[in-house]
Order: C-alpha cells, then structure tokens, then sequence
C-alpha cells in the first residue's frame, strides 16, 4: 500500500532498544486492539543489539521500522516517525506495555466526543497489578517540586497541597482533566501536537513528556485522564533511581524545563531547589549505592568476626578453663582469613545476588570450611588453633547470616516457612498450558503446578481443568499458589489485567506469549522484567553460575602455580605459551574451558557469552573418545554445557580429560 494515499486514525509510534520479547508482546496487544480502527505502526530502534528488528521484520511486515545506527534519545526518536505521520491522531507507547482490546477505540472515541482534548493518558499498572500514580500527574512548579522532592508528597498521598505531583487526590477511576502525562501512553490529537510542535530534542530521556504536556496545555487544549482503559507498564519510572546517573539525566531535564517554562523569581527557586536535589540524591544514591553492593557482606563478615572472637574466649574457658587460652594472633590472622574465605564462597555462590535460598548459603559455608580445613595444615604451628572452632565458626556463620537474612527480607521468611516447593497455576488452554509446563520444565524452573484454569467462563468445563476462570481467587486459595501463568493466545488482556488489579499483592503474576517460548512477568514497577526463554535460562546466562566458572578459572590458576616447576621439567618447550594462557585465564580474557569451536552458526548465536577455552569441549570429547566429534555433537555438548552449567561440570570436564591422557 502506498504510504501516502493511506490516512490511518492513529499513528503508532514505539521507540525500542534491547528488550525484544517486551516489544514482541507490545506489538501483539496494539494489533489485537486494532480490529476497528485503520492503524500505521512504527517501531523506532535506537541501535539494539538483540535482533529486536529481525523479529519485527519476520513477524510483523506491516510494522513501519526506522533504524537508527545510534542511541538518539526518546525525544529524537519519536520524532522520526511523527514527521512522516498523516494520521488525525498519535500514540506515543512505550515498548514495554500491553494494551487491553478494546484501549485504542476507548480513546478514540473520547477524543472523537471532546475536541477540546489534546492529550489523554490511561490507568497503568505495573507487572504485579499495582496502580501506577505516575499515570496522572501535575505541572511541578517550584512547590510541587518542593513537595516531592522531599518527601511530603509520600508523607501525604491524599494531599490536594503536598501531592498535586501524583494527583493524589485524584481517584484513580476517576476521569478529569491532568495537566501532565507519561510518555509510555500518550494518545495525542494530531491538531493538538502540531500547534504545541514536536518532542523537545533537548529532553534526550526524561522530562520530554511534561514539556510536551504542558505546550499542549498552551496551545490551547486540555490534557485528560481516562480509567476506562488499563494498560500494563512493566517499567515504572524509578526503574534507575537508584543510580547517580539517573540523578543527573532526570534533574538536568528538570533544570531545561524549569528554563523554558518559568521565568523570574520562580525560575531561580525552582532551579535552586533543583541543585539542592541533585546534590542530596547524588550524595544518597552514592551512599545507597555502596551499601547496595558491599552492605550485606559487610554484615555478614561482621557478625561471624565477632561471633569467632566470642566462641574463642569461650571454647578456651570451657576446653582449657583459660578465656585467654588462644594466642591473640587468632583476632588479627585466622579470624579475617575465616571471614574472608566465608564471605568468598557466599559470593560465588550468588547469596549476594537478588534472591538466595537457605540451602545455597549452607552449601556455601560448607565449602568454605572445607577449604579452611584443607589450608589449616599449612599454617605455622603458632597459627593452628583448635579445629573445634572451625567447626563452631561455621555454625555460627549459618545462625547468624541466616538469621540476618530472615530479618531483613520478607521474600526469605516466605521462602523459610514454605512447606514445599513453589506452586504455579496456569490459565489457558490444554496445549497451551502443556507448551507453557513444557517451558518451565526445560529451564529448570523448581515448582508444582496442581493444574490448569479453564479461561472459559462457561458452566460446562472439562474434567481435566481445576475449573474456570471466574472462580481464580478460590482455587488459588484453596491451592495454595504463589504464582499464576496467563496464557495470552487463550486469555484476553481485559481478563489479565482485571485479575491483576483485583489480586494484586498476592500472587506474581506471568504471562506466556503465544508465538514464541518466553514467559513476561514483573515484581513492581521498579524491577526491570523478567524474562523466561530457553535461552536466559542457561545456566551460563545467569550471573550466579559465571561466578562459580570464574572461582574455577582462579582456582585452577593457584593450582598451576604450585606446580609450574613440575610443567617446566616435563613440557619446557610450551612453557611460555602456558605460562601467557595462565595470564589470560587470570585476567579473565581466556577460562580454562570453553565451548566447541566446532559448532553449528545458529546454535552459536544462542549461547551465552563465555571467553575462549585453553581447552575446548571439543577436545576433551576428542581426548577421551579417541574420535573426532561431528559438528552436531559438538553443538549437542556445547547447549548440555550451557544449560546445565555448575562448577562440578569443570571438575569433571578436566578430570576427564587429564584421566584419558594417561590411557
């Protein structure tokens, strides 16, 4: 069809980096809510590396697409696509969301009915059901500004005077006039965006929404929100609040709009405000930022160091009748050197990555204290204490760290008094529901499921179902669920999103995609998604396991050292070529095994990124089978590997191979 004979009523535009199965899904619910209405979409991709344009390109050939060589910015970017729109109006939609059916006539007609209306925003909730309040928003002046920025809003969210940021006072079923909205939904009368101009292509990432809500406001129109219609926003704007990068994009775009926007007295408190801001949140997210990283293990080594020091005076009195009986050098040399190799194995092991379980920390602090136990006999006799306090050393590390744990996190006192695994239900069809358990299965994903939900709202439901959708909120009470899998080829988005909204809080919500094997979910408007596909789930996608191959590389690495003089006397002629991949291993630039080089080009595009093996899959297969694998098996071995990646996979991997060596 030719581009300029066709008038659409809505213009669609979606600016897109890195998050392809958000956008697959995106795309999907706009075209299910397209059925009435002539459309043009276009997707806008600021330079992605995830193969997001190919998917659109494969599956979605009607889909405008502008690509960009470059991260242009959000301004920038919708700005491309709104130049060669004809349509009378445009949506600006964040890549991230998924739209009810009937969300772009609800819209149309509203804006159809008031043409007074230049912009409209909608009811957004994030992925737990949770009602986002940046949905409808008020012009921050300097007060508002004031109020927000230090907490009255929070401290009164009801408040006409303290939260006119979020509308607090504003229910949020209620339709009415607000003077600011987001740019994950913005549904504009093209009249409207003419007259008040384009984006702000100064705005590179935030603030461009309100500059453009309040021109609107300017030129003449109102700007509305409209709760007829729910949309799911899996990012919520303080996705990177916690960062001092954020701070200084989010404020400097504060500081251009109060520039353009305000003049005088007002101009300079706002600004000064401003600068007070970013100072305090940098300061703050500095702050929070080191303890984020470094405050759980500096806990953790807190408390087994003085937990040592107490168990030391005590084993002397009750062993020896001597609270002194131990040499002080225990306080200043075994004491850290236990602390350190704990505190070692637990981040290996991941305890300090979002979630841990209880087993994870206990396996951890047992190979800690193997390793204490292996080193002990090297130490000189004045540094040899007593076994008995390794031994209560790691007794109290699991009391104390657990129980720290227990403490501070809700999520492990659930996970702790849990009886059993995690149970799920899904909601869909019977093939849809095994495609989704078929999933799970394959990446490894530890729950039960007592069975699938009917999305069917007839009295007549088969046998092999739970029952049907209507009575969700008593099977998931009756069967204790934690987790519910929409399916969304059987179920509605308008089902979803009510379900969510009327059951948020207690269960985490999933959605599996219908045209491809990955599964969406979010567990508030501050986490970024997560995303179950076969591939993210590979053991080697994961951030827990790189560390235990990394703690293997080094390992490996002090091993070599300890025997380099014997590699001397039996390989001199290699061994500076050994010696330089002992550097690399080192650095991190090569591991001791890596994958096939042999391998298909389509499997090697999904493999998780590991760097090149001094020794390959491929020639320990090679080494131990006397016989040159296919390409195929080598493929084979390279995904097993992959996915089912744990340290004792290496372990072996190299006994193996050092074992046929001698045969």
């Amino acid at each position: 069809m030719d581009k300029k004979s066709f008038a659409p009523s809505i213009s669609i535009v979606i600016v897109n980096y890195n998050v392809r199965f958000f956008l697959e899904q995106a795309l999907r619910s706009v075209l299910k809510a397209t059925a009435d209405i002539s459309v043009q979409i276009w997707v806008v991709d600021n330079a992605s590396s995830d193969d997001s344009m190919d998917m659109v390109k494969q599956k979605f050939p009607t889909v405008q697409i502008i690509e960009n060589k470059d991260n242009v910015g959000f301004a920038r970017a919708n700005n491309m696509a709104l130049r060669q729109s004809n349509a009378d109006y445009v949506l600006l939609l964040n890549p991230d969301t998924l739209l009810e059916e009937s969300s772009l006539s609800k819209c149309f007609h509203f804006m159809e009915n008031n043409p007074e209306a230049g912009a409209l925003g909608v009811r957004m909730i994030d992925g737990t059901g949770n009602f986002l309040p940046e949905s409808k928003r008020g012009i921050p002046t300097p007060w508002v500004a004031f109020c927000k920025t230090f907490g009255l809003s929070a401290l009164f969210p009801s408040s006409k005077q303290f939260n006119t940021y979020h509308l607090g006072f504003l229910s949020a079923f209620e339709t009415a006039e607000a003077p600011v909205l987001s740019g994950a939904f913005m549904f504009i009368r093209m009249k409207a965006l003419q007259k008040a101009g384009l984006l702000d292509e100064d705005f590179f990432m935030y603030g461009e929404d309100i500059d453009l809500s309040v021109r609107i406001l300017h030129a003449g129109f109102k700007n509305y929100y409209f709760p007829e219609t729910t949309i799911i926003h899996y990012k919520g704007e303080s996705t990177r609040k916690g960062t001092v990068n954020y701070v200084r994009i989010f404020y400097q775009a504060m500081i251009l709009f109060a520039e353009k926007h305000f003049a005088g007295k007002n101009r300079r408190i706002y600004v000064f405000l401003l600068y007070i801001a970013i100072y305090l949140r940098a300061f703050g997210s500095l702050i929070g930022g080191f303890f984020k990283k470094t405050g759980l293990p500096l806990l953790d080594g807190l408390l087994t160091y003085l937990g040592l020091v107490m168990l030391q005076f005590y084993w002397g009195w009750y062993r020896f009748s001597d609270e002194n009986y131990y040499d002080e050098r225990f306080f200043y040399v075994n004491a850290p050197l236990y602390v350190v190799i704990w505190i070692t194995m637990l981040f290996f092991s991941g305890a300090y990555d979002k979630k841990i379980s209880p087993k994870s920390i206990l396996s951890s602090l047992l190979i800690g204290s193997l390793i204490i136990a292996a080193i002990y006999g090297f130490f000189e006799p004045a540094y040899r204490n007593s076994r008995a306090l390794i031994v209560l050393g790691t007794l109290w590390s699991a009391v104390s760290i657990l129980g720290s744990r227990f403490l501070l996190f809700s999520h492990f006192r659930r996970d702790f008094f849990k009886q059993g695994k995690k149970r799920f239900l899904i909601v869909g069809s019977l093939n849809e529901g095994m495609r989704t358990q078929q999933l799970l299965d394959a990446i490894g994903f530890n729950a039960y499921s007592p069975g699938i939900v009917s999305p069917s709202t007839s009295e007549a439901i088969s046998p092999q179902f739970l029952g049907n959708i209507n009575d969700l909120d008593d099977i998931c009470r009756i069967n204790q669920i934690d987790d519910i899998i929409f399916c969304s080829k059987d179920v509605t988005a308008s089902q979803i999103m009510y379900w969510m909204s009327k059951m948020g809080g207690k269960y985490q919500f999933r959605i599996m995609q219908e045209s491809n094997a990955s599964i969406i979910s979010s567990y508030s408007k501050n986490d970024p998604g997560e995303l179950f596909t076969y591939r993210i789930h590979l053991n080697l996608a994961d951030n827990r396991f790189l560390k235990q191959k990394r703690l293997f590389d080094v390992i490996i690495c002090l091993v070599y050292l300890i025997l380099i003089p014997f590699f001397i006397l039996l390989q001199p002629k290699s061994i500076l070529r050994r010696i330089g991949q002992w550097l690399a291993v080192l650095k991190g630039d090569l591991t001791w095994i890596g994958y096939g080089k042999e391998t298909l080009q389509d499997e090697k595009h999904n493999l998780p990124s590991i760097p090149d093996g001094v020794l390959t899959l491929s020639e320990i297969s090679y080494a131990i089978n006397k016989k040159k694998p296919s390409q195929e098996k080598v493929s084979g071995e390279n995904i097993i590997y992959a996915r089912h990646y744990t340290f004792n996979a290496d372990v072996n991997k190299l006994f193996q191979y050092v074992f046929s060596r001698f045969k």
